[in-house]
């Protein structure tokens, strides 16, 4: 607990912007879908993941925000706290999640989504090194959820679950999309989710509606991205 804590305090504070400040009851939902084997072609030809498509999408959305806020600042690098499976293989089977956090910082004031897509995933493996957090002491836990409202460590959340990779049916009919929502929590006004199934990769932002009442700038920056990419699905809105 004590290294976790010492790996906290050098990971250092996030920069403050609109975006973090204590949410409320009423939260917004928008949708982005993009194609799972285009991310991943674009991933691996600049040595990165999917999962660091999926951050540098976010970067993007958060770029174009903070810019029709007049925040966008260069160098700005904002600080996303990304759930991270530390389940042991063996354990795989088992039921329930377990679940540690990973700190990333993501380049915003980096126009171009290509040499974004490149720094993060430079530092998503030098993150991959280190064990990622995991408040498992109850008095950490009851800390956390105190400190929720004012901390200084992140300013964006994200989720990227592997959904089945064939189509699933429900009493007979075929499901067309599935997207994990999540929730905002906290000082931390969006987050977003990502999920694969059956060849998509679908997104869910989620937003304090009264924080991010501007949130569709939000999901058309990740969608210009997504495009400049080569990764955008060509779906029904």
């Amino acid at each position: 607990m004590f290294r976790q804590a010492l790996q906290l305090a050098r990971e250092g504070r996030a920069p403050r912007t609109s975006l973090n400040r204590p949410v409320g009851r009423q939260h917004r939902v928008l949708l982005v879908r993009a194609d799972l084997e285009h991310a991943r072609q674009v991933a691996h030809a600049h040595h990165a993941t999917v999962n660091d498509v999926v951050l540098c999408t976010i970067a993007g959305g958060a770029r174009a925000l903070l810019a029709g806020r007049a925040e966008l600042q260069s160098p700005l690098v904002l600080k996303v706290s990304v759930a991270a499976s530390v389940r042991a293989p063996a354990s795989a089977s088992q039921a329930g999640n377990l679940v540690g956090i990973l700190i990333v910082p993501l380049p915003v004031a980096e126009e171009d989504p290509i040499r974004r897509l490149e720094e993060i995933a430079r530092a998503t493996a030098e993150r991959k090194r280190l064990p990622p957090y995991q408040p498992a002491a109850r008095f950490l836990q009851r800390w956390m959820i105190r400190s929720m409202n004012r901390q200084r460590r992140i300013n964006l959340l994200m989720s990227n679950l592997p959904g089945p990779p064939q189509p699933m049916y429900f009493a007979g009919a075929k499901i067309l999309e599935v997207f994990q929502i999540g929730v905002v929590q906290g000082n931390v006004a969006v987050q977003v989710g990502a999920l694969s199934y059956a060849g998509q990769l679908n997104f869910d932002i989620v937003a304090d509606a009264h924080l991010v009442p501007d949130l569709t700038v939000f999901a058309n920056g990740m969608t210009e991205d997504l495009e400049r990419l080569g990764a955008r699905s060509h779906q029904r809105e």
